[in-house]
């Protein structure tokens, strides 16, 4: 069976705050600070989109594709901290994954 892992690496950033990890549109997953956990990709796929989001953040990552074997990196955003409600009218992403292999 193919997986992924995925791993909160946010910091300080929403440390009091789960983050929910979505797959192709579907929440599998609730990670806590410094959290890493190995997920199954669904039944045929060697792919999937994945994006993140924090409650009360009222914004989510942008999606990236990951591979089979691959790990995402979720990472907090420390300009949209500081920003704050500017960093919203901007558009800045409150988090943010970066894939490695």
């Amino acid at each position: 069976m193919s997986e992924i892992t995925v791993s909160r690496q946010t910091g300080l950033v929403g440390m009091l705050m789960k983050v929910n990890v979505y797959i192709n549109g579907e929440c599998v997953a609730n990670l806590s600070k410094d959290e890493t956990v190995t997920l199954p990709l669904p039944e045929g796929l060697n792919m999937v989109k994945v994006y993140v989001d924090q409650r009360g953040a009222f914004t989510r990552s942008k999606e990236v594709i990951v591979k089979a074997g691959q790990t995402a990196i979720i990472k907090g955003s420390a300009w949209k901290t500081f920003l704050g409600f500017f960093g919203r009218i901007l558009g800045i992403p409150y988090l943010s994954i970066e894939v490695t292999d």
